[in-house]
């Protein structure tokens, strides 16, 4: 079990934006988490809190909301691993006319070493940003594959895809498609 509390301050250099408007938000968190092992394959670990994000400028909407963590991590060999996770919480942001977004988020990964050489990574994500005050939103669609060669602990040979689609409420749609390789060197 454990307790988490973090106050952040955020202050800009030039006092308003280009819109006139003041920038700087202060920031409360406060949670309350449980990390526990099921089995000896499921590590089950949850966190539930406040969260508060407080603007400078009164013409924005304060946010206080309950925010919450969640992720189920299956080991069903050791050489494979399930993460389930979900996650709600709240971000400053520069959006002309809001201080926060609402970042709601569900995701599933799946890792597994082929041998003690090559390391798989596929991934499913799904977010949901609501912007606090004003009428826009986005949904983002994230599926990404990377095969990782490891050489040593200090280097490693990395390839990898990653689709992502988004939608918004004003209609800017885009996709995206990322290709991937290089080398992580560590000393």
């Amino acid at each position: 079990v454990y307790v988490e509390g973090n106050y952040i301050e955020r202050d800009y250099e030039s006092t308003l934006d280009d819109d006139g408007f003041q920038r700087g938000n202060d920031e409360q968190n406060y949670r309350v988490g449980l990390i526990h092992d099921l089995t000896s394959k499921i590590r089950f670990e949850a966190s539930i809190g406040y969260q508060g994000l407080f603007a400078d400028d009164a013409r924005f909407i304060d946010v206080e909301d309950l925010v919450y963590e969640a992720t189920l991590n299956y080991r069903p060999t050791r050489q494979t691993s399930l993460i389930l996770s979900t996650s709600k919480s709240y971000d400053a942001t520069d959006i002309a006319g809001t201080v926060a977004v609402e970042e709601t988020n569900y995701s599933i990964a799946l890792n597994h070493y082929f041998e003690p050489k090559i390391l798989l990574n596929a991934s499913l994500e799904h977010e949901e940003e609501i912007f606090e005050g004003i009428n826009q939103s986005q949904k983002t669609l994230t599926a990404a594959l990377t095969l990782q060669y490891i050489f040593n602990r200090h280097a490693r040979l990395i390839a990898g895809y990653e689709f992502t689609d988004v939608s918004t409420n004003d209609g800017a749609d885009y996709q995206e498609n990322q290709f991937r390789i290089g080398l992580n060197l560590r000393p």
